[in-house]
């Protein structure tokens, strides 16, 4: 799968022509909160983690109508209830993927393949690497105001747990990482409500594949986005909020009685300024 994904990517940067292409910044704070965390210093509540946030982002559309998308953003995190006991403040996260045309079935309709890869390194609530590389299909309806599109996948999912929280329970770190064959079913919009107001909206699930399988991951995304374009061209401000619910049960020992982390979740609430330039 890693072999295939890194022949398309190169084969579609290598053979295609330049038709439009984007590089930009964004700047802001966030808040990654976890809920429902069954300590007795928590009792079930809810810890917040304040900080501030930097990122880079490429777009790029091809003469043959291939789009590809990139993004790098860092966090820095004020780090004060210290669900990893040992947790280093700075985090990353990494999206890239590529769709191209396969069938255009009517105006506005049209069939398209897809590339998506996604990594998050160091996160606040223990996730110490997640790696998802997936190839698929979707069909799709836009017009000048509404996007929405049906995604299918198939791939590869790999996630490993900190070993710093999980520790005091017995845990060890060969428990902690678990990769698989999966699938993945998205539904992904977008409306433009005036011209200066963009909602986007996204709902996807993470399922592994073959004997014993179950669901492994999902994830609701909110982008509500306004033009500031009488401060700077082209740039945007943002309210993103980012819902993740985790399948823990791959990681559970039975001889310890204890799920390897006392919460299932958390949300990234961010808020940041998208500043683009063309070349």
């Amino acid at each position: 799968m890693r072999r295939s994904l890194t022949t398309l990517l190169l084969t579609t940067l290598l053979s295609t022509t330049a038709y439009s292409a984007d590089l930009g910044l964004t700047f802001g704070a966030h808040d990654m909160f976890v809920s429902n965390i069954d300590t007795p210093e928590f009792d079930g509540g809810t810890s917040h983690t304040l900080g501030a946030n930097l990122g880079v982002f490429a777009t790029h559309t091809t003469a043959r109508d291939i789009k590809i998308n990139g993004t790098l953003d860092f966090y820095l995190d004020h780090d004060k209830d210290h669900l990893d006991p040992d947790h280093i403040p700075v985090w990353y996260k990494f999206q890239f993927d590529i769709d191209g045309p396969i069938y255009q079935i009517s105006e506005g309709l049209s069939l398209r393949w897809l590339l998506e890869m996604k990594n998050k390194i160091n996160t606040v609530s223990s996730i110490e690497r997640e790696v998802k590389q997936f190839l698929g299909a979707d069909v799709e309806y836009e017009s000048s105001s509404v996007y929405i599109a049906l995604k299918a996948y198939s791939g590869f999912f790999y996630l490993e747990i900190d070993d710093d929280a999980p520790e005091p329970y017995g845990y060890e770190r060969k428990d902690l990482g678990n990769g698989t064959s999966a699938i993945s079913l998205m539904l992904d919009t977008r409306f433009k409500i005036t011209e200066a107001l963009l909602v986007k909206a996204s709902l996807q699930n993470w399922s592994s594949t073959g004997v014993g399988s179950s669901w492994l991951e999902n994830e609701l995304v909110v982008d509500v986005s306004y033009s500031t374009e009488q401060w700077i061209k082209g740039s945007r401000v943002h309210l993103n909020i980012d819902a993740i619910k985790y399948n823990l049960d791959p990681y559970y020992r039975a001889d310890l009685g204890v799920p390897v982390l006392p919460w299932d979740n958390d949300t990234l609430v961010r808020t940041y300024m998208s500043i683009p330039w063309k070349i």
